[in-house]
């Protein structure tokens, strides 16, 4: 592209002179037609790019008409085009020297003030807000170490006498074998029994839970084979699926190389998830209790065809005291506690765990464990 040429050496001088002098701000020369033939470096700093050969109208989001800023003799407030993703807004002056036109951009002094103001009353009110946050997060945190103090105490106290009535009720139940009494004593004795049962799972769940939550909880690591132990455990589980008709199937692999992990806790985990599929499955159904080896660790899955979870639940379903819609087959209770105790188990191990459910169709809750 051609340009007009100063012939001044005193205008060039000049122009030169006011490049040099102007880097803080934005500075382009151009010719009567709007060709930039020089721009200082805060030019192509703040549009992000090379704007030497382009002409002074292509730079602005609006369109220009350099006659008219000219004869103006006032700032204009106009915004540039620039390379980045944040545009740039200036004020922007347009003079006439010789047979060139330079261009001078500026933030309003005036208004950098005022949002220099702006922003230090921003940061004070910040740091006040983070001080009352610092301080509530405290007082909370005593409160929630209270609440779980106060959770494993009286879990921990209460767990006596209710055993001592579950023991009881269990001897009234052989006398009234012994001596033939009636079925409506024994319908009695049996659901006491049964009460003691849950409030027992309840209290142990709240002790799990208060321990947890004070970060007590300590892992007992070992060497443990994985295929040998969901064998164990789904053995465990063998006498409840009787009960409702229901199959247990057990899928694992050839061979599965050993890995450390705290089998107790582990054990918990996947009882509960046993536990909750006999809970929503219906008699002759299968619940396929899985192990698969990965490239940095095991996959336990405990899968159903029982009732799903509706999608809009799967989001809370492992928070604590949290129960899903769908009731369970045969009356079971729940203590809302034992997903929400079984995924900060997984956690604790550095693992995930998570679900996947269809309603109508069943559920199968994952267990990842890292090598």
């Amino acid at each position: 592209m051609s340009h007009s040429i100063i012939n001044s050496s005193t205008i060039k001088d000049h122009l030169c002179k006011l490049i040099t002098e102007s880097t803080a701000n934005f500075l382009v020369i151009c010719d009567e037609s709007g060709n930039i033939i020089e721009s200082n470096i805060a030019a192509q700093e703040i549009v992000s790019r090379s704007i030497t050969d382009m002409n002074i109208t292509d730079i602005f989001t609006s369109d220009i008409k350099l006659d008219d800023y000219l004869s103006s003799g006032r700032k204009h407030l106009l915004t540039l085009k620039s390379g980045s993703a944040n545009a740039v807004s200036m004020y922007f002056s347009f003079h006439k020297i010789s047979n060139s036109i330079a261009v001078f951009g500026e933030i309003d002094l005036q208004d950098s003030r005022n949002f220099e103001k702006c922003l230090i009353e921003t940061n004070r009110e910040l740091a006040n807000v983070s001080r009352q946050l610092n301080k509530s997060n405290a007082q909370l945190k005593k409160l929630n170490d209270l609440k779980n103090s106060f959770l494993g105490m009286a879990a921990h106290d209460l767990r006596n006498p209710i055993g001592a009535i579950r023991i009881f009720s269990e001897l009234l139940l052989k006398d009234a074998a012994k001596k033939s009494l009636d079925s409506d004593f024994i319908y009695k004795l049996n659901t006491i029994g049964s009460q003691c049962d849950f409030m027992l799972r309840l209290l142990n769940d709240l002790l799990d839970f208060s321990v947890i939550e004070s970060g007590k909880m300590q892992l007992k690591m070992e060497d443990v084979n994985p295929a040998e132990f969901i064998e164990y455990v789904a053995s465990l589980s063998k006498l409840g699926a009787d009960k409702k008709n229901i199959t247990l199937k057990v899928n694992l692999p050839e061979s599965v190389k050993n890995i450390s992990f705290d089998s107790q806790k582990i054990q918990q985990v996947l009882i509960n998830l046993i536990t909750n599929a006999l809970k929503f499955s219906y008699s002759e159904t299968t619940i396929t209790i899985s192990l698969e080896e990965t490239n940095d660790g095991i996959v336990f899955s405990v899968s159903d065809q029982g009732q799903g979870i509706p999608q809009e639940e799967l989001g809370c379903i492992f928070e604590a005291f949290k129960k899903a819609s769908v009731k369970n087959t045969s009356g079971e209770k729940s203590t809302g506690l034992g997903l929400a105790i079984a995924q900060k188990i997984v956690l604790a191990h550095k693992g995930k765990m998570w679900v996947e459910s269809k309603v109508g169709q069943g559920s199968t809750f994952f267990v990842f464990l890292p090598n």
